[in-house]
């Protein structure tokens, strides 16, 4: 599959500015709808599975992370899986 790219929108966007929490559902519509980014393309990376359930019930892909099991190498086999090079 053809590489995909990737824009980072980490640290841009916090629930504080957003008005809304995880795993609330107006958080992550507040995200998305900030971002200007359809829901199939954008990648969550949390540590709290409800918060994973919540995004992927939007049409987000959200990958459950271990934090105690080092978490740059799981977010970099995810992407690879969606054909996202970094």
């Amino acid at each position: 599959s053809p590489n995909r790219k990737l824009r980072f929108a980490a640290g841009q966007y916090l629930e504080w500015t957003l008005g809304h929490s995880k795993p609330e559902s107006a958080a992550f519509l507040a995200f998305q709808e900030a971002a200007q980014v359809a829901p199939s393309e954008i990648v969550l990376f949390d540590d709290t599975a409800a918060n994973c359930g919540a995004a992927a019930e939007l049409g987000w892909r959200a990958e459950h992370i271990d934090p105690h099991r080092d978490p740059a190498a799981q977010m970099k086999r995810a992407l690879e899986s969606l054909g996202i090079a970094i």
